[in-house]
């Protein structure tokens, strides 16, 4: 009896007198042959038959009611989020009124994140009261200007936010606004500028006009004297100084900054539960607050996101203090319309990042992410329904109506300017999100 082999040759010239087993043997070959292609054919069959799954399930979720009646809290909410959509629209006009093209070669500004929820009833009781004392909030930046190394700005300060008389409560934004002219001179700006006292309420403090951002930071550091900022309505930058020491001093180098998108693909930076949590928050926030603004000209994403680099060896990130940058010069530009759908769509997908510290095509094994909307909604859509890895509670509800008010083809979420979407989101993704991380408020 002969050994057995795993030679086909060996078999084939062993047998190739017996007829009855080539007979037998010819359609075996053949079968072990095209079974590559019997594998790739069932390979294509399984990955249809998960497509429609997809979108069966994206179906299913699309018949579960949207309730439009928001509660009185997120109404408030997003009334006062509204005053701050506008309130960034003009810091980005002052900014722009105050970055001279003529002291350096380029301008940039960061602006830190935050989710100002436990301010924004503050703010809707006091809008519209210009005799108040204190500013209605603050913007937090860093002031940028480089490539002349000896001129360079790197300064932190606080941009003072105070009403004007005549306040516009329906806040709504408008192209002239966004494209309005410089009215004041065009003139160099050299190491020294001319203040101009503004006339303001007795009950407010003095506030002086400026000419140019760079050269009062410039001053105020050769005084070591601290300066921040104040915005009045539409007019043009001033400062308020209260003579202390500069809290931020000038560096001629800029600590080193990483993106979201860096930190989730290289894995290597812990991510604790609260910091995850509190920018979640003020992201969702954010995106009201900053909508159709320069600020935030496309839907939120993990490269849009950046957080400061401590210098060292270590090089710890600072999670604490997520930032969003803008460049300034050149003419301006009304900014971008973000579809509701797009805008909330990828609001709900960043939020899975977070939560799973990893990003969506690491989680699907692509080499790049899908780019169409419809292909991205489905991945989201599979990922929030991962039995393995499911979100809590109050995160999964702020996730699932990110995705949920997509599909849901409601003529109503068609219109930022639709109040009624403006309500949905605070109540039904802010909301969630604040009580998640009223843990940590005070």
């Amino acid at each position: 009896m002969q050994e057995s082999t795993d030679n086909l040759i060996a078999i084939i010239n062993a047998n190739q007198e017996k007829s009855s087993l080539l007979a037998d043997l010819a359609p075996r070959l053949k079968l072990m042959l095209g079974i590559t292609d019997i594998k790739a054919t069932i390979q294509e069959i399984d990955d249809g038959t998960a497509a429609l799954d997809r979108f069966s399930r994206l179906i299913l979720s699309n018949r579960q009611t949207i309730s439009s009646d928001s509660s009185t809290k997120a109404v408030r909410l997003a009334k006062a989020f509204r005053h701050i959509r506008t309130f960034a629209s003009n810091l980005y006009l002052a900014i722009t009124d105050g970055f001279r093209e003529e002291c350096h070669d380029s301008h940039e500004t960061r602006l830190y994140l935050d989710d100002r929820v436990d301010i924004a009833a503050d703010i809707l009781q006091r809008v519209g009261k210009a005799s108040s004392t204190t500013p209605l909030m603050i913007f937090d930046l860093v002031f940028t200007a480089g490539t002349r190394p000896r001129e360079q700005v790197f300064y932190e300060a606080g941009v003072q936010v105070f009403d004007e008389d005549d306040c516009d409560d329906k806040l709504n934004l408008s192209e002239d606004n966004l494209v309005r002219q410089d009215s004041r001179a065009d003139t160099l700006v050299g190491l020294s500028f001319a203040v101009q006292k503004r006339a303001s309420s007795p009950s407010r403090p003095t506030i002086a006009s400026i000419v140019s951002i760079c050269t009062a930071i410039q001053e105020a550091s050769g005084s070591q004297r601290r300066v921040s900022f104040a915005l009045v309505g539409h007019q043009p930058f001033g400062t308020i100084s209260d003579g202390a020491p500069p809290t931020q001093q000038l560096q001629e180098e800029p600590n080193q900054t990483i993106s979201l998108k860096e930190i989730l693909q290289a894995e290597s930076t812990p991510l604790p539960w609260k910091f995850r949590m509190l920018l979640a928050l003020r992201l969702a926030s954010s995106l009201l607050q900053l909508l159709q603004t320069r600020w935030l000209e496309r839907a939120w994403s993990k490269d849009a996101v950046f957080f400061l680099v401590q210098p060292g060896a270590q090089g710890q990130v600072s999670l604490n203090r997520p930032f969003v940058r803008c460049t300034f010069g050149g003419m301006r530009a009304a900014a971008r319309s973000i579809e509701p759908k797009v805008a909330l769509l990828e609001l709900g997908i960043l939020l899975l990042e977070i939560w799973h510290k990893t990003t969506l095509e690491a989680r699907f094994g692509l080499e790049e992410a899908p780019t169409a909307y419809y292909d991205r909604m489905a991945r989201a859509v599979e990922w929030l329904d991962d039995v393995d890895e499911p979100l809590p509670d109050l995160y999964d509800k702020a996730v699932a109506h990110c995705l949920r008010v997509n599909i849901s083809g409601d003529t109503r979420f068609l219109d930022w300017e639709d109040t009624k979407l403006w309500g949905v989101i605070c109540g039904e993704i802010i909301a969630p999100l604040a009580k998640i991380c009223k843990q940590w408020s005070g």
